[in-house]
């Protein structure tokens, strides 16, 4: 299952922070982008009254990227050792919905899509509305979480984070994943353009 989110399309620009751009690979023919550095980086995604950053690890692979509005994305897959050799894996996406347009509000404004016969489970959490649900994805299920957040430096933002739940994943697997998934959300910041002079 890959976390998708609206938009992803072509490989564009993004502004690249921390020292960042020795990291990174482009092979832009391929559509193709490679983490090769391991610590956490900033990535600024430019909004259209500044820019809204967030941090995740070196060593995620890109798997979409789009940066053009009214919605932009950037999507990773997040590697386990449990992975090797399966189809299923983690993956992230990352949404920015410039909401001053007609498609972006209503992209924003759509409620995840939900999977299975049970409801998404809403909770609130440091400025963010959550929406948890199980998916199924082959022979195996999927943690599914939608995060969605207003008002920064003029867009909206949605976190899917989606992973596999195999039978040998423990309670502390859960625990860890939704520990990166937080550790994403809390990072998320915005900083607005002042006008010069």
């Amino acid at each position: 299952m890959r976390a998708e989110a609206p938009g992803m399309g072509r490989v564009g620009r993004l502004l690249l922070g921390k020292g960042l751009c020795e990291a990174l690979l482009l092979v832009a023919g391929l559509g193709v982008l490679t983490w090769v550095q391991a610590e956490p980086v900033e990535i600024k995604m430019p909004t259209p009254k500044g820019f809204v950053a967030f941090t995740v690890e070196g060593q995620w692979p890109v798997l979409a990227l789009q940066t053009r509005y009214p919605v932009a994305s950037v999507a990773y897959r997040i590697p386990h050792p449990a992975d090797a050799d399966t189809p299923d894996a983690g993956n992230i996406a990352i949404a920015f919905y410039d909401v001053t347009s007609h498609a972006g509000r209503s992209a924003f404004a759509a409620p995840p899509k939900q999977y299975g016969a049970t409801a998404p489970v809403v909770e609130t959490r440091g400025g963010w509305t959550m929406y948890r649900q199980v998916g199924q994805q082959g022979d195996t299920p999927y943690t599914v979480v939608d995060a969605k957040r207003t008002k920064l430096a003029g867009v909206s933002v949605s976190v899917r984070m989606v992973w596999p739940r195999r039978g040998g994943d423990s309670v502390d697997f859960e625990a860890s994943m939704d520990r990166v998934l937080q550790d994403v959300l809390q990072s998320v910041h915005a900083g607005v353009h002042t006008p010069r002079r």
